[in-house]
């Protein structure tokens, strides 16, 4: 019998959030069980301390130097922070069409006020056309290009050093949505050649409610609030000082289990691909790519034509979407599958797997088994009415 159940279910949703590190929380314990310490003088050096070294932390995840870091509520703010603090409004943007919400929102607004917005030419997979894209901030001569390190929703990683060396070349702002593109994997803020790049906490193993926005020396952007002259004038308001330890701490211990977690990550998503058995008259039709472009951990995939969410009802033992959360809790399917083709069926038909590293290998398994167990009892039920 399994050891996973509706009470005590399996979480395979790591692409959504992640489960909080224990170093992390070792980091923010003491500032929890603390008043506020950022006012109180016995301890600004400590305080300062703390948030000096999450500085060194999150630079040293993301090949970025400290002083580049400027805390966030999270990825989304980060997002809106690179896109509206531009010195002047863009009059042209060039994005891809499966960026994530906190992106396309924006731009959306932006849109409504005039600026123009471009979409990048995809392959099948949804990886960035690179040719294309030449072609295109060639005529376009756009003011900014906004690209996520890699999809929240099929996996893809783009050439993100590659785009970056093209909008150098251009003189063209760079922004990166990386809040996915670091657990296991290689992202280098200066090496990418990116002016501003996004990170998240909770993608990494760390507490919700905090990100970042790293800001290269040389580039200059307008607040989005107005306040106290915290961060640089960036980014007013008090620092929640847990928030920030918890989210060094995570970056840390990212950093040093980079080759370790995508080795992990690869091999669970490999025994759970090899476990899933095939059902009669649902085959297995993969949305991911299962190779080095692809993050080690997401398997985005479908049983012909059985709706996800029935799917999902039938395995409460585990955790699993059909799709990006931001998607899944305003009931609209998914734009990143519509741009590339799917239809309106397949997006529905749609499950997204999110193995993390926290699960094992027998974890991967056992998920496998059970998923299979639950398509075989939803396609006899529907065959027999």
């Amino acid at each position: 019998m399994s050891e996973f159940s509706a009470a005590n279910p399996l979480f395979l949703d790591s692409l959504a959030t992640t489960p909080l590190a224990p170093e992390a929380y070792e980091a923010m314990a003491p500032y929890l069980q603390q008043a506020d310490l950022s006012v109180r003088q016995g301890q600004k050096r400590e305080v300062e301390a703390a948030i000096n070294r999450a500085h060194r932390q999150i630079a040293g995840l993301a090949g970025a130097k400290a002083d580049e870091v400027i805390f966030t509520s999270g990825a989304t703010e980060a997002n809106n922070m690179a896109i509206y603090g531009m010195k002047a409004p863009p009059k042209c943007v060039l994005t891809t069409a499966i960026e994530h919400s906190a992106i396309l929102e924006p731009l959306n607004h932006l849109e409504s006020r005039g600026t123009q917005i471009n979409f990048i030419p995809l392959d099948a997979s949804g990886r960035v056309d690179l040719d294309a894209f030449k072609s295109q901030i060639t005529h376009k001569k756009p003011d900014l290009v906004t690209v996520q390190a890699t999809n929240n929703e099929i996996g893809v990683r783009q050439p993100i050093n590659e785009i970056g060396a093209i909008c150098r070349n251009f003189n063209v702002i760079f922004h990166i949505d990386a809040a996915q593109g670091v657990i296991g994997q290689q992202l280098d803020f200066s090496e990418s050649g990116a002016h501003m790049m996004s990170l998240s906490s909770h993608k990494i193993h760390g507490p919700q409610g905090v990100g970042a926005l790293l800001l290269r020396r040389d580039m200059t952007i307008n607040p989005l609030l107005h306040g106290g002259g915290q961060q640089y004038n960036l980014r007013p308001g008090t620092l929640p000082i847990a928030l920030i330890a918890g989210f060094g701490a995570a970056a840390e211990l990212a950093s040093k289990q980079k080759k370790h977690d995508w080795e992990h990550i690869k091999t669970l998503k490999n025994a759970f691909l090899h476990n899933l058995r095939l059902v009669p008259n649902a085959e297995i039709q993969l949305r991911s790519a299962n190779d080095e472009s692809c993050h080690p951990g997401l398997i985005s995939l479908s049983f012909g034509d059985i709706p996800a969410e029935d799917i999902i009802a039938e395995v409460p033992e585990l955790v699993l979407a059909t799709g990006a959360a931001c998607n899944d809790a305003r009931g609209k399917p998914s734009h990143v599958l519509k741009a590339l083709g799917y239809s309106a069926k397949q997006t529905q038909a749609t499950l997204r797997i999110g193995l993390g590293r926290y699960v094992t290998k027998a974890d991967a398994i056992e998920a496998a088994n059970i998923l299979s167990d639950g398509i075989q009892r939803v396609v006899k039920r529907n065959v027999s009415s």
